[in-house]
């Protein structure tokens, strides 16, 4: 209880900061348009307010995962390596000279900071992967590559003459980051047994994609077929990622639905009137003061199979043999 009110005040916290930050962001605006002129500081103020609105709603999106107990490890980087973009692009908008050189090194400091944010938001589903009873090779394989093709990226901006002649190489590994993040994804989006296979087709196009965009980048290949299978292959992928979304949905719409009515019924009490009420699963309310709750009942069910694992002598499924 404490952890979860610690977590609630932290986002608390980031987002007063990213609503005041707004807030004089834009007041100095409207003064400095009144005012008939935007000065250097004017511009200066102005970045600085917005970049902290931005990085306040980011940080406080990993406090979130952290009050979750999600991604727990990759919360924590996520909250540190923000920090240090912020406190990056915050020097280039205060203390490096102006002219084109300031503006180079902005660009650079806010295309690092993107390049992190990319690598973050793909390496989630890798972490998660890890902390599920699911095969931990692809979250694994994901979390390293991701980092180490972050790691190559911000080097990359910074000084590209060490990757002079390897530029391609350096796209490839952010296409082989991308359908690392993409499998893993799908690997976490569950679908009843007799659809699983659409899972796996959407991996293998997945993989597909991945491949023929680094042969298009690694042979600079320009001619029309390429163009057209490229197109082709990342269509089929598309439709079979949504696809594997779609049924995702439906399936958890089903799980509820089909609960026996003993799980679909809960008894509590309202935390705020405390009286006392037997509530359906799903989206409902308190029948004397009107508090809302979203109550969400899962059974425990083989992955494979999808049989019911409750009262087993074993923890092994009797239908598939799969171990639990």
């Amino acid at each position: 209880m404490e952890h979860s009110l610690r977590g609630v005040h932290m986002r608390r916290i980031f987002l007063r900061g990213m609503l005041g930050s707004l807030l004089i962001a834009t007041v100095v605006a409207i003064v400095a348009l009144l005012a008939a002129g935007f000065t250097g500081i004017t511009w200066r103020i102005l970045s600085t307010f917005f970049t902290l609105a931005i990085y306040c709603g980011l940080i406080g999106a990993c406090a979130a995962l952290r009050e979750k107990r999600r991604n727990t490890w990759l919360s924590a980087v996520g909250a540190l390596g923000f920090s240090a973009c912020l406190a990056l692009i915050l020097f280039g908008v205060w203390a490096s000279a102006s002219g084109w050189a300031a503006l180079e090194f902005q660009v650079t400091a806010w295309a690092t900071s993107a390049c992190f944010l990319s690598a973050w938001l793909l390496a989630l589903p890798c972490e998660r992967v890890l902390e599920a009873s699911l095969p931990r090779w692809p979250g694994l394989v994901g979390c390293t590559v991701i980092a180490a093709t972050c790691a190559v990226w911000i080097m990359w901006l910074w000084d590209g003459s060490r990757f002079y002649g390897a530029e391609r190489t350096v796209f490839v590994l952010g296409i082989i980051s991308f359908a690392l993040g993409h499998i893993c994804f799908l690997q976490l989006t569950p679908l009843a047994p007799n659809v699983a296979w659409l899972r796996a087709a959407a991996i293998a196009l997945v993989a597909a994609t991945a491949g023929v965009w680094s042969l298009f980048v690694l042979n600079d290949s320009d001619d029309d077929v390429s163009w057209r299978l490229l197109g082709a292959v990342g269509i089929a992928d598309a439709a079979a990622t949504l696809g594997v979304m779609i049924l995702s949905r439906g399936r958890r719409v089903e799980a509820v639905a089909n609960l026996s009515p003993g799980l679909a019924q809960i008894d509590l009490s309202c935390p705020r009137c405390e009286a006392r009420q037997t509530l359906i699963a799903g989206e409902c309310a308190c029948r004397e003061c009107g508090l809302k709750f979203n109550i969400e009942v899962q059974e425990s069910r083989c992955r494979k199979c999808d049989y019911p694992l409750w009262k087993l002598p074993q923890r092994r499924c009797p239908e598939c043999g799969l171990a639990f």
